[in-house]
Parts: C-alpha cells; structure tokens; sequence
C-alpha cells in the first residue's frame, strides 16, 4: 500500500540497496558519508524514459491535465508546462507541444499520447534540475 510514498520516507537498512537510489547517486549507509556525489549519466535518462513507475505517473499526470484542463488540447498543454516547470509554455513550446501530442495522436489511442507527453514533460532540464 505505501509503494507511492516519496523516497525522503522510507526505510533505509543498511544492507540492502534499492536499485532507483543507486541510478541517482544515494550514498552507501555502511559508512559515513561527508558530502553526496553528483552526476549526470545515460542510465539515470534511460530510467526516466523506460521504467514502469516514470510511465505511471505520466499516465497520472495526463488524467490529472484531463480532469483540471477538459478536452481542450490547447488548455492542457498550458496547464502541463504550467505544472511541470512553474512556468507558462512559451508561444513557441505550445505550438511544438500541439503538435507533439497530434503526432502521437496518430495510431495510438488518445490517452496514450498525453501519457508520453507527460512523460516528455518529466525529462524536461527544468523539471530535473534545479537552478
């Protein structure tokens, strides 16, 4: 029942390891650890894009756009790069993200191409880093 709950809660045992803390650099609890490494590779990418819980929160992500946005490609285009950067989309965002989510629109079902558009809006540099 608690597998959505944030990293920040949960339990740290000191021989065993959770595979997502290990992509992005958790320090080992064995030992003391003075200051965190900081890196930025191809699997920490790769996970975001192919793993199962990134592709559920997008589908998340795109039912929330659904129930606050409607129907209205445009509206919940807006409200994604609203809520995933704290930020209005530029003119130049909200027409290539249109139509990103009409090409993918194409021989797919709807909801999936909202899922990974969402799931676009989750690699974004802003959403990962903060300045």
């Amino acid at each position: 029942a608690e597998h959505t709950r944030r990293g920040l809660y949960i339990i740290v045992r000191r021989n065993f390891r959770f595979p997502l803390f290990e992509t992005f650099d958790a320090p080992v609890h064995a030992v003391s650890c003075a200051a965190r490494d900081v890196s930025t590779v191809a699997p920490q990418a790769l996970w975001l894009m192919n793993h199962q819980t990134p592709l559920e929160q997008a589908a998340q992500f795109a039912a929330r756009l659904e129930r606050e946005a409607g129907a209205d490609p445009a509206a919940r285009v807006a409200r994604a790069w609203y809520l995933a950067t704290g930020r209005p989309a530029t003119a130049a965002e909200h027409r290539d993200s249109l139509a990103l989510v009409e090409g993918l629109n194409e021989g797919e079902a709807p909801d999936a191409s909202w899922t990974k558009f969402c799931l676009l809006q989750f690699n974004l540099p802003e959403f990962l880093f903060v300045d």
